[in-house]
């Protein structure tokens, strides 16, 4: 019927609109990471929000987004951050961890960052990260100072 093509239609178009959203996502996911590892943290910062306000779930670009912030010396931002990535990752994100134990070691709070990092470490063994639990030792070592 001419109702059901139009409902057709419309969810045709909704499915479009979706994968146009991913589209942005994804590609403002990738010049973010090449900003940050280009340390131009305003485009980083940028090209970050832009995924997330197209994937309001999205924990790398969160996590990255508290990197950036960190760098840019806003820790108060990176915090918050990076404790939304480690909520929605449901803690299972060594990465997102990380970054959470830099914003609290950079918020003054080294007990939390040592347990962000220490969590972040058992995972990233766990998958054998290496380059990541190289770090992470060297970090909480940092941190207890």
């Amino acid at each position: 019927s001419a109702d059901d093509r139009s409902e057709l239609m419309s969810d045709l178009g909704f499915h479009h609109r979706t994968q146009d959203v991913a589209y942005v996502a994804a590609a403002a996911f990738a010049d973010g990471l090449r900003a940050l590892r280009e340390d131009r943290l305003d485009a980083a910062i940028d090209h970050l929000r832009t995924v997330l306000r197209n994937q309001t779930n999205h924990v790398g670009a969160m996590t990255a987004l508290s990197e950036a912030f960190l760098a840019s010396g806003d820790p108060a931002s990176a915090l918050l951050v990076g404790e939304r990535a480690v909520m929605l990752s449901g803690r299972r994100d060594a990465s997102a961890l990380a970054a959470l134990a830099e914003a609290q070691a950079a918020s003054g709070d080294p007990d939390a960052a040592v347990d962000s990092a220490r969590e972040a470490l058992r995972l990233a063994r766990a998958v054998q990260r290496q380059e990541l639990v190289d770090s992470l030792n060297v970090r909480i070592e940092r941190y207890r100072r």
